[in-house]
């Protein structure tokens, strides 16, 4: 799959909150601009863009901390949004895309990630979306933390998805929801719904 998001097949409403930090973050190799967006109204949605859901963070029973539906106990999802570059995924920007990290707004050491590696040989896989640590070191696990954020020329239509890096280029992976209660946010190669399309979180 390549490196295309459909403007018509979005389900993940980001509600922005016009709030923004001086914090600018640099290591060698891996670099992140300040906060250019912060929003504590993520939300999921159906495939026209109707939000039907927000999203929040709860810990789940074996103690890791999932992005979920804002019910059952979830608490709000607060985030900072941050333009990043990394030599080793060598991630370059153009007019349309650029590479992003969702960082904890309330801690800025923690960021949003896609939690397992979910190899090309097993494209079923699903992985959930997790709150780690953010990763200061430059190497192939960024991919994990970081996400592709997609601008559709002519519009203001935006798309943030998680990615995975093979032969060379990148893919962007769906987003659905598990069936558990609360849902949680999970990344994979394929939905499960054929009919579904390529599901991102936009705003």
């Amino acid at each position: 799959m390549r490196f295309t998001v459909s403007p018509l097949v979005v389900t993940a409403i980001i509600f922005k909150v016009a709030l923004a930090g001086p914090i600018s973050k640099r290591w060698s190799g891996l670099s992140c601009g300040k906060v250019f967006d912060n929003t504590n109204g993520l939300g999921y949605s159906n495939s026209h863009g109707n939000p039907n859901a927000l999203l929040g963070k709860k810990f789940s029973e074996k103690g890791q901390w999932q992005v979920t539906q804002l019910e059952d106990g979830a608490e709000t999802l607060n985030v900072d949004i941050r333009h990043c570059h990394s030599s080793y995924l060598k991630t370059t920007s153009d007019t349309s895309r650029t590479f992003v990290k969702i960082f904890l707004a309330e801690d800025n050491n923690k960021c949003l990630q896609r939690h397992d590696s979910l190899p090309s040989s097993n494209p079923n896989a699903t992985t959930h979306i997790t709150i780690e640590d953010c990763s200061n070191v430059d190497d192939a696990t960024q991919i994990r933390q970081f996400w592709s954020f997609f601008t559709e020329n002519g519009t203001n239509n935006q798309t943030i998805s998680p990615i995975v890096k093979t032969n060379g280029e990148f893919v962007v992976l769906d987003l659905i929801l598990s069936k558990t209660s609360p849902p949680a946010l999970l990344a994979s190669r394929t939905n499960p719904d054929p009919d579904a399309g390529l599901s991102a979180i936009t705003y």
